[in-house]
């Protein structure tokens, strides 16, 4: 037998990430507060870098404020669980975007297949990670529903109450709709059993998202300020970190004259002007990505700006798209997205807003169809109320074509009943 023993040379291309660039990567997704503790820490351990005065359309002083700001979001928490999860990396990329899809209230409404086509993942590997996701803190993030909300709550109580958990998990209709007649029957229990077991679902918290802090403060400094001046709307930073440091050449100087025959000395200095170099690097990459993303949120938003921050005119915009308009990952579209917020017109804006997801064919975001079904419930008959199949009819004479599953889920969502409930 012949063996034939060739050479090959093979040219591959791999990207490797600089420790800066690193770096400057996870500073993206840091809140203004999270970045003003970090420059102070850097500050605080470099003599030669101090921070000059800030020009803010905010406030007067907002290094000082931000440092003093101590609120957590459900958005920092939940990242803070996930950097302390083992090493597996994949899981970790789809986490730090499943935690963009979570509500204010800690539920994850996407349609998985849609959301594993947007980050070309398998819906295996998404299903995996918002698994893991549902293990984190507080008890009952990441659920798709109340009933599983609650079990998840359930599933963590020690020991866990049995009678409870079959109620939610077996007689959730009976349960919502207060029929502990029907309860006992179904799951062959007791009057006191039910009555122990509904004391303890009570006792849960159907909104586990809703104890942090969500909304903006008034007060909080945005990132970015939006203007209209005739027909150009245009867009700042309202203020910038990275030209507010400063590095005391002058004093520097001085030691390094000093330090002239001394190598340790020399590489101590070397060192801490490299680190001042670093982090302006870092500042600089992350406020020209922030700049970037707000100059495309107008571009794709126009209407609502000119309609002076009318929401029934925000168009459903991908963060992936806005990525793929940016020459960069999704994942860093995400993180920019996080805890950021926009000025316009005296009021603070979210920077997750600006990207609602299509629902439709038509393109109407989820917002603009709960707005619709609501006002078509306002005006159904108190005597015969609008089930969700004739809702779905409804919407669909108006070109809105979805099922009457999707018609409850955001019947829910915004906490109307079921129309046997509504009846009077």
């Amino acid at each position: 037998m012949l063996f034939n023993q060739r050479q090959q040379v093979q040219q591959t291309q791999q990207l490797k990430l600089t420790p800066v660039l690193t770096q400057a990567i996870d500073l993206l997704h840091y809140s203004q507060a999270d970045l003003s503790a970090f420059i102070k820490e850097q500050i605080k351990e470099n003599p030669f870098i101090a921070a000059g005065p800030i020009a803010s359309t905010a406030l007067e002083d907002p290094i000082n404020w931000l440092a003093d700001t101590s609120s957590t979001t459900l958005d920092d928490y939940l990242w803070q669980q996930i950097q302390t999860l083992p090493h597996v990396t994949l899981p970790k990329l789809l986490l730090l975007t499943l935690i963009g899809e979570i509500d204010e209230n800690g539920y994850f409404y996407s349609d998985h297949t849609t959301l594993a086509l947007k980050l070309h993942c398998s819906i295996q590997e998404l299903e995996d990670a918002l698994q893991l996701l549902k293990q984190l803190d507080p008890p009952g993030i990441g659920a798709e529903s109340v009933r599983e909300c609650l079990l998840l709550q359930l599933e963590r109580q020690t020991p866990r109450y049995e009678a409870a958990y079959q109620i939610v998990r077996d007689a959730f209709p009976a349960l919502v709709a207060n029929d502990w007649p029907l309860i006992q029957e179904q799951l062959d229990l007791s009057s006191e059993a039910v009555e122990l077991a509904l004391t303890r679902i009570q006792s849960l918290n159907p909104r586990p998202g809703a104890d942090f802090s969500v909304s903006i403060p008034s007060e909080t400094p945005p990132d970015i300020v939006v203007n209209v001046e005739g027909e150009i709307i245009h867009c700042q930073l309202n203020m910038s970190l990275a030209n507010s440091l400063q590095f005391d050449q002058e004093h520097f100087e001085a030691l390094e004259a000093k330090a002239a025959h001394d190598p340790a000395a020399q590489k101590f200095l070397n060192e801490q002007k490299q680190q001042y170099q670093s982090l302006k690097q870092m500042l600089s990459y992350r406020e020209e990505h922030l700049l970037t993303l707000s100059q495309l949120i107008i571009q794709h938003q126009n209407a609502f700006f000119r309609s002076s921050g009318d929401s029934r005119y925000l168009h459903p915009f991908a963060q992936q798209a806005a990525a793929k308009q940016m020459a960069v990952h999704p994942s860093t579209v995400s993180r920019l997205v996080q805890e950021k917020t926009l000025s316009f017109q005296g009021r603070i804006y979210p920077f997750r807003l600006f990207f609602p997801r299509a629902v439709t064919t038509h393109n109407q975001t989820s917002e603009q169809i709960q707005q619709r079904i609501q006002q078509l419930i306002s005006h159904e008959p108190s005597s015969v109320p609008l089930s969700d199949q004739k809702i779905a009819q409804l919407l669909h004479r108006e070109d809105i074509h979805i099922s009457r599953r999707l018609v409850a889920k955001y019947r829910k969502q915004l906490g109307i009943p079921a129309s046997y409930l509504r009846k009077r």
